[in-house]
């Protein structure tokens, strides 16, 4: 798995064990759309080298607190993730993150919660990728 640098599950409801992960540093783009994500994946902090991370449509509850770890994250995409929570300080850590899908929300009503400062982390953000 040395070499491997995409992985995408669909309708998955475990698409892969995380632990399992943390031997390829050399994984770009993890795409998990409409999967059932009711494990401790925490340890995807490690993908040193994470430049896509998208959780579309999947029955995320709370990014883990790791993701501001990925300093080579460009895109993250959780879209349609209703309910999800995520805590205060995880955007201002993705230094290099350029686009977030964040339709905030799902089939059922649900919102997605920025806890903290997120809202004001991603509102500078895009005055400062966009030049306001």
């Amino acid at each position: 798995m040395g070499k491997l640098q995409v992985i995408s599950s669909d309708h998955m409801k475990y698409p892969l064990l995380f632990s399992s992960l943390e031997c390829s540093t050399n994984i770009r783009v993890l795409r998990l759309h409409r999967c059932s994500l009711m494990f401790d994946f925490s340890s995807i902090g490690s993908l040193s080298n994470l430049e896509v991370l998208s959780f579309a449509k999947s029955g995320i509850r709370s990014l883990p607190s790791t993701i501001r770890n990925l300093k080579k994250l460009r895109v993250l995409d959780v879209t349609g993730c209703g309910g999800l929570r995520i805590d205060n300080g995880v955007f201002k850590n993705l230094v290099r993150l350029e686009e977030l899908y964040a339709c905030p929300f799902d089939y059922h009503g649900e919102t997605i919660n920025f806890k903290g400062d997120n809202c004001n982390e991603v509102v500078e953000r895009w005055k400062n990728l966009s030049g306001i």
